[in-house]
């Protein structure tokens, strides 16, 4: 091994993994086709005597039919195939996973080291570090990005090159000139060459395109987004080659226009949700980055478009007609994202829901998704300038969210599942849940995965999103819905008079209620919902001071306090991005916290705060003079001094 870390075979040159030819290069694996063999010939039995007469005409005893032993041989035969079939798909899987083009990665972000600081220094080096916290490289890193399949690009003190989540350098420093990731893979220009090269993560080549079209990598420079997996290759005369991040070539189109790559993260900071869109003249292919599952492909599309705007399980997408420069001045009027929504005039729009892509027009002046994490499949919320406000279902109906004509009025969860109310001409409403009648209400209004329907008198019914009754409750103000444990978090509001003086206070009662609407839980101040628990927070009145104490308790869903100590000073999630979102941190009274994990295991204690690296899934404690580093199932990986002194090691 050189300095770099790259395997030296006896030439000199680097090891390599084998190139696959352009079939293997694929997706997740399937089971290759095997035929079958033939069966080895069993042992001569009285079950599979030949019928070839023999030389000695006297039997003592008269065989089986010969019919008889067919099936046995068979079964044989049929067992002898599929055991043959199993060796060589297990051999292939397993020299799949070891000489790639996979990576052994079931998930194109998932890896197996850290790139961890010598110091806190602004040009400090880095190392790889793995998961048990053996450093895998020396601190000759200068720069790095985030891991593809187990790859990543990175500056050495040798120069830039490619490195595997083992340490090894795949692509040894300087080997190419002008080396950059795109799409999940990466281009190169060999030395005196004019030729690029574009290259998977392993070394491997996937092909080679001329360095004149180099600004057609990534679509007309065009590029959405770091994170789009997929990768346009010019060809000339309007022939594009469309790759994947694992170097499997998608299709090959003709286009009057180069392609459009674009991306959407739902979720922010949560790459495995990550979506890919390949729009061109005719066509629009969908990729889901986790995976690379071909979610949408068309050769019916005649704008070419950007993907605006994806739901959190990618069932619903939005998006809008990318005009050409010399079309640019004919879009009318105002063309510009804003928050979630995104308004443009006279850009036609496209949409995917119910499984099926559907161009619908410039009627949509503004048009974004709704969705959240307790209605992930969301919904297209669209305004349009001659038909007002509302939504398409799955179908891809266009629904008026609220209509004069009909005195209709629609509550959306999702484009599966909406709620309707008809008012009467007596002032009465008949309730409609995904267009099935539930009677008679005042209103009907959605919270977390039901719709609530108020009765006259305070009452309350609780129906599921498919119209399905959960419970009925009365004189509950407020209530949000049952969430995904099946808890709801209710409350009343008390105010009250000090009996010294004339004085008043507000006073809560929040409780925790099952889906048979009863209490499950002590009353509290407050409660909150923190992962997959609730912290409430008792508080003690007093005519002197209304917050005189107070003792803060985590309760699971059956409103079972789980933390035996007295001394908890606050409960919290971690973060409140990617993975973080189900991390509780527990700080004491004394200055000292506990990191659990979603199941309340736990994972690390620490002294300071807490940072969860989304981009490369590790946990960050920040404390007087150190700064600490460990997986998120808490193995510390490194300590490292804050201010300018060396590295500790662990």
């Amino acid at each position: 091994m050189d300095d770099s870390g790259a395997n030296i075979n006896p030439e000199g040159t680097p090891e390599v993994a084998p190139t696959p030819t352009e079939e293997s290069a694929a997706e997740p694996m399937t089971e290759p086709v095997v035929e079958p063999t033939a069966a080895p010939t069993p042992e001569a039995s009285p079950e599979s005597i030949s019928e070839t007469p023999s030389s000695d005409p006297v039997m003592t005893t008269a065989p089986e039919h010969p019919k008889a032993s067919k099936p046995r041989i068979i079964v044989f035969a049929v067992a002898s195939s599929i055991i043959v079939v199993a060796v060589v798909v297990a051999l292939v899987f397993q020299l799949l996973h070891i000489f790639g083009p996979f990576g052994g990665k079931e998930s194109l972000y998932e890896h197996d080291a850290y790139f961890l600081p010598e110091s806190t220094k602004t040009n400090t080096k880095y190392a790889l570090v793995g998961k048990d916290g053996k450093e895998l490289t020396e601190y000759n890193i200068e720069k790095f990005d985030q891991f593809v399949d187990g790859y990543t690009i990175v500056k050495t003190t040798d120069g830039w090159g490619i490195m595997d989540d083992t340490g090894r350098m795949t692509v040894k420093p300087n080997e190419y000139d002008a080396l950059s990731r795109v799409g999940g893979l990466y281009t190169a220009l060999k030395p005196g060459s004019s030729e690029r090269k574009l290259l998977h993560g392993s070394g491997r080549e996937v092909t080679s395109y001329s360095s004149s079209l180099n600004s057609d990598l990534g679509s007309d420079n065009h590029y959405g987004s770091q994170n789009a997996f997929a990768v346009v290759i010019n060809r000339g005369d309007n022939q594009y080659d469309i790759y994947n991040a694992r170097g499997k070539k998608i299709t090959s189109v003709e286009s009057e226009r180069a392609p459009i790559v674009s991306s959407v993260t739902p979720s922010s900071y949560d790459y495995q949700g990550t979506v890919t869109a390949i729009s061109y003249s005719g066509g629009i292919t969908v990729l889901r980055n986790s995976d690379l599952e071909e979610l949408i492909h068309t050769e019916d599309s005649h704008n070419i478009y950007e993907l605006l705007d994806v739901s959190l399980d990618a069932t619903q997408m939005v998006f809008s007609e990318i005009k050409d420069k010399e079309d640019d001045k004919k879009t009318d009027g105002l063309s510009y994202i804003s928050g979630y929504s995104h308004y443009a005039d006279g850009l036609k729009r496209a949409i995917y829901t119910g499984g099926k892509f559907k161009e619908i027009g410039d009627d949509c002046r503004s048009i974004n998704i709704i969705d959240s994490e307790d209605a992930p499949t969301g919904y297209i919320s669209c305004i349009s300038a001659d038909n007002g406000s509302g939504f398409y279902s799955s179908d891809g109906t266009f629904h008026n969210t609220y209509s004069s004509k009909t005195r209709q009025e629609y509550i959306v969860m999702d484009a599966d599942h909406y709620a309707t109310r008809n008012y009467g001409s007596s002032g009465g409403a008949t309730i409609y849940i995904n267009g099935q009648s539930v009677g008679q209400g005042l209103s009907v209004a959605k919270a977390k995965n039901n719709f609530i329907v108020r009765q006259s008198g305070g009452g309350m019914q609780v129906y599921d999103k498919n119209g399905k009754k959960v419970c009925s409750a009365s004189s509950l103000a407020n209530f949000g819905g049952f969430d995904k444990n099946g808890v709801a978090i209710v409350y009343s509001r008390n105010i009250s008079t000090y009996s010294s003086s004339y004085s008043s206070y507000i006073s809560y009662d929040y409780r925790l209620m099952n889906q048979s609407c009863s209490t499950i839980s002590d009353s509290y101040y407050s409660i909150a919902e923190v992962g997959n628990y609730y912290v409430a927070t008792s508080r003690t009145q007093s005519t002197s001071s209304l917050l005189a104490s107070a003792e803060i308790k985590l309760l699971d869903a059956n409103g079972k306090s789980q933390l035996s100590d007295s001394n908890i000073s606050s409960i919290s999630s971690a973060g409140y991005r990617g993975k973080a979102k189900k991390m509780i941190v527990v700080k004491k009274s004394d200055g000292k916290s506990t990191l659990y994990n979603e199941k309340l295991e736990k994972i690390v204690d620490f002294e300071g705060s807490i940072l969860y690296d989304t981009t490369q899934d590790m946990v960050k404690v920040y404390g007087e003079k150190f700064i600490n580093f460990y997986t998120p199932e808490g193995t510390e990986l490194s300590s490292v001094p804050i201010g300018d002194g060396a590295r500790a090691r662990t």
